[in-house]
């Protein structure tokens, strides 16, 4: 009878564990993509200085993500409107910073041309670069100018160039 008893109570506890497991997957699987969302949202407006962007995490797992649409600048006017980019990667690839592709879909850049000076609808380029430099001389040392580490492959699809000219 203690031994029936005692049977069942491992039982039960290894079922209890392994809801409890399995619902904490869930739960990351659900809270992971907002979380890096606004991640990657604050890592732009605090290093970079854009704060007019919208971006939609659509999923996040081991194998790799899929993001977008993508605004940057306005959302009546944007500057850059991305419809999905899917970043492919490994675990181990990740451990590593290694990613195995970006493939970018979509891609509809807004240029413009003033008094002989090339800008971005909405955007003062000038700034951002000057923001850019000092984010990056903050974060590394002076004397490392090195590139952070590149995908294997880069792929754009779909890619529209809209370039006004106002002289």
């Amino acid at each position: 009878m203690a031994l029936r008893r005692h049977i069942a109570y491992s039982l039960l506890f290894l079922l209890l564990g392994i809801m409890v497991a399995v619902g904490l997957l869930f739960l990351a699987a659900y809270l992971l993509p907002g979380t890096m969302e606004s991640r990657i949202r604050s890592l732009l407006e605090k290093n970079v200085g854009i704060s007019e962007f919208t971006l939609n995490l659509r999923e996040l797992d081991l194998s790799g993500a899929d993001l977008g649409p993508l605004h940057l600048g306005s959302q009546q006017n944007p500057a850059l409107t991305i419809h999905s980019i899917q970043v492919d990667y490994s675990p181990q690839g990740l451990y590593q910073k290694k990613i195995k592709a970006i493939i970018v879909n979509g891609v509809e850049l807004y240029a413009e041309i003033k008094n002989g000076q090339l800008g971005l609808r909405g955007l003062d380029l000038a700034e951002l670069f000057t923001r850019l430099d000092a984010a990056r001389s903050k974060n590394k040392a002076s004397d490392d100018r090195s590139l952070p580490p590149l995908p294997k492959r880069i792929e754009i699809n779909s890619a529209t160039l809209i370039c006004e000219i106002n002289e």
